[in-house]
């Protein structure tokens, strides 16, 4: 979305992982809950989350519901096997996909161009 929008995936790249924020905000998820971390954001991201959240739901919402009902239907896992059996063929081309995906290049770039202070983590 943010390289449709014009973004570089190298700044997409720095600004998301590089950053450390998501590690920050999900180390504080575990803490506190996902609620319960919400204030530690500024205001703004406050009022971002809250007031834009339904539309993320909606959006997300009948995809979600369509893979749960495949899991519990059993066709995920028929699709699994014949996919094992398949030697992995669909599997392969999905990561090579996103092996060569722009971002996981400007991943690499990145992670060879800045040092990343990964203790962090």
């Amino acid at each position: 979305m943010l390289s449709k929008a014009g973004y570089s995936p190298e700044a997409i790249i720095l600004e998301l992982l590089a950053s450390g924020e998501f590690i920050e905000v999900f180390r504080q998820v575990c803490k506190l809950g996902l609620i319960g971390q919400l204030p530690l954001h500024s205001r703004t991201s406050q009022y971002g989350q809250l007031s834009r959240i339904q539309r993320l739901i909606d959006l997300i919402e009948k995809p979600m519901m369509l893979s749960l009902e495949e899991i519990r239907s059993g066709r995920f896992s028929t699709e699994l096997i014949l996919e094992q059996k398949s030697g992995y063929v669909k599997f392969r081309k999905l990561m090579e996909e996103v092996a060569n995906h722009p971002l996981r290049q400007a991943e690499i770039a990145v992670k060879n161009k800045v040092k990343i202070p990964y203790e962090i983590l």
